[in-house]
C-alpha cells in the first residue's frame, strides 16, 4: 500500500516481531526458527535470541513495532522483508490501537487524531465458522474439541475434516498438506480413527 499511498499509518493492538523470509546464507527462516529442539530451550533464552535476530533488520523498539509482546508467544510472528525499509523511509508510521473512526478521521489510544484519511484497511483477523453445518459447529471452529486438530469429536460420523483451522507455529501450507493427506486416507479407509473415547481424551 505504501508504494502508492502518500502516507500509511499502521495501528497495532499488541505489537509484533518481524522475521525476514531468509536466514543467513539465503536459507528459509523456517528451517531455523521452527525446530523441535527449541521446545527444550528456556523461553527467556529463545526470546533473547529472536529479539536479536529481528533487531538485526531494524530496531523494533525504536519504531514502536514490538509493543509489550515477546517473540515467543501464542500468536504467530510476522514474516516480512519490506516493513523495515518502509518504516525507515517514513512511508509507514506506527500508531497505537485505533479507538474511533469518523467520516475522514481516526483517533488512537494515545489521544492523537489523523485527519483527511482516504481509506481504512482492517487486518484484524477473522473467526472461522461454518454456518451451513450443524449448530454445534457454527461457533468459532478453533474452539471446538478436535482430534489432532482435524476431526470434531462430537460428531457421530466422522465425515468432516477441518483442514487448516488450527493455529500453526510456522507456515500453514505444509500443515494443510499433511492434514489433507491424512483426512483422505481416513475417508478412503486406508487408515482408521480411534474410538470416540480416545479421540475425546486426546482432543486439543
Amino acid at each position: 500500500v505504501c508504494r502508492v499511498a502518500t502516507q500509511v499509518h499502521l495501528a497495532l493492538l499488541n505489537g509484533t516481531w518481524v522475521y525476514p523470509r531468509l536466514h543467513t546464507r539465503g536459507t528459509p527462516v523456517d528451517e531455523h526458527v521452527y525446530r523441535r529442539v527449541h521446545s527444550d530451550i528456556p523461553v527467556s533464552w529463545l526470546n533473547s535470541k529472536l529479539k536479536g535476530f529481528s533487531n538485526n533488520r531494524f530496531d523494533h523498539d525504536k519504531y514502536g513495532v514490538a509493543g509489550q509482546t515477546q517473540p515467543v508467544r501464542r500468536t504467530a510472528p510476522t514474516i516480512n522483508d519490506d516493513i523495515g525499509l518502509c518504516l525507515a523511509s517514513r512511508k509507514v508510521a506506527i500508531k497505537p490501537q485505533l479507538v474511533e473512526l469518523s467520516a475522514t478521521s481516526a483517533r488512537f489510544a494515545d489521544g492523537t487524531t489523523l485527519e483527511h484519511i482516504d481509506a481504512v484497511i482492517f487486518a484484524t483477523g477473522y473467526d472461522i465458522c461454518c454456518t451451513f453445518l450443524d449448530h454445534r459447529l457454527e461457533a468459532d471452529i478453533r474452539k471446538l474439541d478436535t482430534y489432532k486438530l482435524v476431526f470434531p469429536t462430537k460428531l457421530a460420523h466422522h465425515t468432516l475434516a477441518l483442514i487448516g483451522a488450527g493455529q500453526s507455529n510456522g507456515p500453514i501450507f505444509p500443515v494443510v498438506e499433511l492434514q489433507s493427506r491424512w483426512a483422505v486416507s481416513i475417508f478412503k479407509g486406508v487408515r482408521k480413527l480411534p474410538d470416540s473415547t480416545t479421540m475425546t481424551k486426546e482432543a486439543g
